[in-house]
C-alpha cells in the first residue's frame, strides 16, 4: 500500500481516521498540519438528500449559500465557492455533483498551496469519488419516491476477477425524474464505470469514465416582500403563494462525459510514486430570466445617514435628505435575463513523488510534485426578455422570450503550471513534527472577444508557502498551528473571462490572501470520541463575487465584471463525532466567525453563526428490534444577508463614511429531520427520510430582492435496497 492510498479504517460509522486532500498523501486525522474535515459515505446515506450539500452541513463553516439548485455552491467559512473539485481536480460547472458518484467528502479549511494553490481562501470540498474494490464481489439496487425531490434510482455493482484476483471492475449509476415542492422539474442520468488492476509489489492503476447529463429548471423564488428592510426580518411576497412558479421554460443543462486515469507505484524502499490525469470536453446551457424593476419602485429606499433600508421611505437629495413616503411597490415585473451556451474542456495532470523514512529518533516525509491543467470555454451570451408578470394576478406563461443584443462571445483558453514541495519532520517520536511547503504557479491566460473583436493575454506568477507544527502532548490529543496562503487570478477559476476580466474591466490581476489557524485534537476514550476546535483569521485581498447587477432588464453589454472588495475572516469552529457505544454515534459542530469588508460590511448569504447535530442509534443485532436504525438531525443558521451591499452612501464624508448595508436578511432558522431505517436480511433493507420534520417556515437562499428561494416544507422520502 502506498502512501497515497486511504485505508478503510473507520471508528464507528460516522468517524474515519484519515484523509489525502491536505497535501495529496495520507495523513492521520489527529495529526493533520491543518483543519481536514470528512463525511463518510454512510453519513451521506443516512443524511438522505438529493445533494451532497445536505451532508456537509455536518462539518464546521460550512452553510448553504445564494443557489441551492445548481453549481455546488456553498461558503466555506464565509466564503463563496461554485463548481466542483472531484479527486483532487477542480472544474466549473452548472450541475450538481450526483451523490451517487460519492465516496466520501474532504473539506480542507483555510487556503491550500498543494490541493487548491487558486482555490477559495475559505477552504476546498474534495469529492472522493468511488473506486473498485478488491474485497470481493457485491451489488445493490436502491428505488426511491416521496412527496418531491425524490423519485430516483441507484445501482452499485463490483466484481473482483483473474487467477490472482488482481483485476477489479465497478459500476455506479443513477437515474431521477422528478419535481420540486414548486413543480420546478430536474432530470439526472449520471453513470460511472471503472476498472482497476494492481500488481503483487502493489502498484495499481485505475481508469474511470464518469458520465452525468442534467436539466433541472433555473427555478429562483419569488421576490421579497417589500416591507423587508436592514433592521428586521425579510419575509416573502406576501400576497402570493410560496410555490408560485414563474420561471416557465428557463434550465440549466449540463452534458458531462469525464476520463480519470490514476496509476500509484511504490519505487523503491521508502519511494512511491502517483499519477493522476483528467480529460473533460462538457457543454453547458441555460436560460435565465428572472424578475426585476427600477431602484425607485421597491417601496423604500436606502436612507444615506444610516446606510439602512427603509421600507416605505424614500430620501430627497443632498445636503437634507428629507425622507417622503414612497410609492407602493408595483405588482407588475419585467422579466429579462440570458441565453447562455457554453463548452468547455479540461486536461489535468498530476505527479507527485513520496519519500517516507523513520527511525528511533526522526521520521520524514517528503513530496515533491508538479501539476499542469489547461481550461478552455467558448461562450456565448445573448439577452433576452420574457413577458412582465404581475404577481397580484398571476397568469401563467407560455415560456415564450424575446433574444436581444449578444452581451458576450469570447474563447477563453487558460493554461496553468504548478509545482510543489513539502516537507515533514517528526521529533520524539513523532511527539513533535514540524512542516513546511512551497508551490510556484504560473498562469498563462488568453480571452478572444469576438464581440470586439479583440484579444487579452496576461502571464501571472505566484509563490506561495506554508508551514506549522504539531505537537502531541499526551498519547491522543494534538495542539497545532498552521500558516498558509493563495493566490488566484481574478474570477479563477469559474470565471470565463480571466484575462479580459483582469484588461478590459480593471480588476486586480490576482486576488491575494494568508490564514493563521490554530487548534487542538483529541481522540480518546479508546478512540470513541474524536474532537476538535480551531481558530482562524484569514486576510484576503481582491475576493470576487458574481455582480447582481447582470440581474436587471434589460442586463448590461457586456455584463458587469465581478465585485471585488478586501476581507478579514476570523472566528472558532468546534466538531465532535462520538460512538458512545456500539450503537450510538454522533457528530456535531459549531462555528462562530465574521467575515467582513473594510467598513466591516456582512457578505451575501453567510451565516456567521452555525452549528448541527446529527446522532444515529443502531438497535443490538439480538434484541427484538434488532436491525432498526433511527436518526435524528438538527441543524441552525443565524440570520444571512439577502444581498449584496457595497460602497458608500452619498451623504459620507472622508471624515465619516457610511456605508451601505443589506437591504434585507434571511432570518435565522432551525431544522429537524428523522429518520429510520430497517434491514430485513442481507439483502433487503428499507429506509424512511422525514426532512424539516416540524415543517418550518424559513427562507433558504437569495440573490437579490427579486430572487429569494423559499425552504422546503417537510417532506417525505422512503427507500427500497436489494443487496445482492
Amino acid at each position: 500500500m502506498t502512501p497515497f492510498t486511504i485505508t478503510a479504517e473507520q471508528v464507528g460509522r460516522y468517524q474515519p481516521t484519515e484523509a489525502a486532500s491536505g497535501g495529496r498523501i495520507a495523513v492521520s486525522l489527529l495529526n493533520a498540519p491543518q483543519s481536514i474535515s470528512v463525511v463518510t459515505r454512510e453519513l451521506i446515506e443516512d443524511a438522505g438528500g438529493i445533494r451532497v450539500e445536505d451532508s456537509l452541513q455536518n462539518i464546521a463553516g460550512v452553510t448553504e449559500s445564494t443557489i441551492p439548485g445548481a453549481q455546488d455552491r456553498l461558503t466555506i467559512r464565509g466564503f463563496q465557492t461554485d463548481g466542483q473539485t472531484v479527486d483532487n481536480f477542480k472544474s466549473y460547472s452548472q450541475a450538481n455533483l450526483d451523490p451517487v458518484f460519492v465516496e466520501r467528502m474532504e473539506v480542507v479549511k483555510g487556503p491550500n498551496a498543494i490541493l487548491a494553490p487558486a482555490g477559495v481562501p475559505g477552504g476546498t470540498v474534495n469529492a472522493v469519488t468511488r473506486k473498485p474494490l478488491f474485497s470481493g464481489d457485491f451489488g445493490s439496487v436502491m428505488l426511491e419516491a416521496g412527496a418531491f425531490d425524490a423519485q430516483r434510482t441507484e445501482i452499485d455493482v463490483n466484481q473482483v476477477f483473474g487467477k490472482d484476483r488482481n483485476f477489479a471492475f465497478r459500476m455506479v449509476g443513477a437515474y431521477q425524474d422528478t419535481e420540486g415542492l414548486a413543480r420546478n422539474p430536474k432530470k439526472t442520468v449520471a453513470v460511472m464505470p471503472m476498472f482497476s488492476v494492481r500488481s503483487k509489489s502493489g502498484a495499481q492503476f485505475t481508469l474511470q469514465w464518469r458520465y452525468d447529463d442534467s436539466t433541472v429548471q433555473n427555478y429562483f423564488g419569488i421576490p421579497i416582500d417589500p416591507s423587508s428592510g436592514s433592521t428586521n426580518d425579510g419575509r416573502l411576497l406576501s400576497y402570493v403563494s410560496r410555490t408560485l412558479n414563474t420561471y416557465d421554460s428557463d434550465y440549466r443543462h449540463e452534458h458531462r462525459p469525464e476520463f480519470l486515469a490514476l496509476l500509484t507505484v511504490p519505487l523503491l524502499d521508502g519511494v512511491s510514486m502517483r499519477v493522476a490525469a483528467r480529460y473533460t470536453d462538457f457543454a453547458t446551457e441555460g436560460l435565465q430570466d428572472t424578475p426585476s424593476i427600477a431602484t425607485a419602485q421597491e417601496g423604500g429606499a436606502i436612507n444615506p445617514l444610516t446606510g439602512y433600508f427603509t421600507p416605505g421611505l424614500v430620501y430627497g437629495p443632498a445636503p437634507t435628505f428629507t425622507p417622503t413616503a414612497s410609492a407602493p411597490m408595483p405588482t407588475t415585473l419585467s422579466r429579462g435575463g440570458t441565453l447562455q451556451n457554453d463548452t468547455w474542456g479540461y486536461v489535468n495532470v498530476q505527479n507527485d513523488y513520496v519519500y517516507t523514512f523513520k527511525n528511533g529518533f526522526i521520521s520524514l516525509t517528503s513530496l515533491v510534485g508538479w501539476a499542469f491543467n489547461r481550461s478552455r470555454v467558448n461562450d456565448l451570451t445573448i439577452n433576452t426578455t420574457k413577458p412582465s408578470i404581475n404577481y397580484a394576478a398571476f397568469v401563467p406563461a407560455s415560456g415564450a422570450f424575446t433574444l436581444g443584443a449578444v452581451s458576450n462571445r469570447q474563447d477563453t483558453t487558460d493554461y496553468d503550471e504548478q509545482a510543489y514541495v513539502t516537507q515533514s519532520v517528526g521529533f520524539l517520536k513523532d511527539r513533535v513534527t514540524f512542516n513546511g511547503g512551497f508551490s510556484g504557479n504560473n498562469y498563462d491566460l488568453e480571452t478572444n472577444d469576438y464581440r470586439i473583436n479583440q484579444r487579452y493575454d496576461v502571464n501571472l506568477h505566484a509563490q506561495l508557502r506554508s508551514g506549522g507544527v504539531v505537537v502531541n502532548p499526551t498519547p491522543g490529543t494534538a495542539l497545532y498551528y498552521t500558516y498558509a496562503e493563495n493566490a488566484t487570478p481574478s474570477g479563477w477559476p469559474d470565471s470565463l473571462n480571466t484575462a479580459y476580466a483582469i484588461l478590459f474591466s480593471g480588476a486586480q490581476p490576482l486576488q491575494t490572501g494568508a490564514q493563521n489557524e490554530y487548534g487542538a485534537r483529541a481522540d480518546i476514550l479508546g478512540k470513541r470520541l474524536f474532537a476538535t476546535v480551531a481558530y482562524f483569521d484569514i486576510v484576503q485581498n481582491n475576493y470576487g463575487v458574481q455582480n447582481p447587477g447582470n440581474l436587471v432588464t434589460p442586463a448590461p453589454i457586456p455584463p458587469l465584471p465581478q465585485l471585488f472588495s478586501n476581507r478579514k475572516a476570523k472566528g472558532w469552529e468546534y466538531e465532535l463525532h462520538a460512538n458512545v457505544n456500539q450503537q450510538l454515534s454522533i457528530v456535531a459542530n459549531y462555528t462562530a466567525f465574521t467575515n467582513r469588508d473594510p467598513n466591516n460590511v456582512p457578505f451575501r448569504g453567510t451565516a456567521e453563526h452555525a452549528g448541527a447535530v446529527m446522532a444515529d442509534y443502531q438497535f443490538e443485532k439480538d434484541s427484538r428490534l434488532g436491525g432498526l436504525s433511527l436518526i435524528l438531525e438538527v441543524n441552525y443558521e443565524a440570520k444571512r444577508p439577502g444581498d449584496a451591499a457595497s460602497g458608500l452612501t452619498a451623504a459620507s464624508t472622508a471624515s465619516n463614511p457610511i456605508p451601505n448595508q443589506p437591504t434585507f436578511w434571511l432570518p435565522a432558522r432551525t431544522l429537524v429531520n428523522a429518520g429510520a431505517s430497517y434491514k430485513f436480511n442481507a439483502h433487503w433493507s428499507v429506509q424512511l427520510n422525514v426532512d424539516n420534520l416540524f415543517n418550518t417556515n424559513y427562507i433558504a437562499a437569495s440573490i437579490s430582492r427579486f430572487v429569494v428561494v423559499p425552504g422546503d416544507p417537510i417532506n417525505v422520502v422512503g427507500k427500497i435496497y436489494y443487496r445482492f
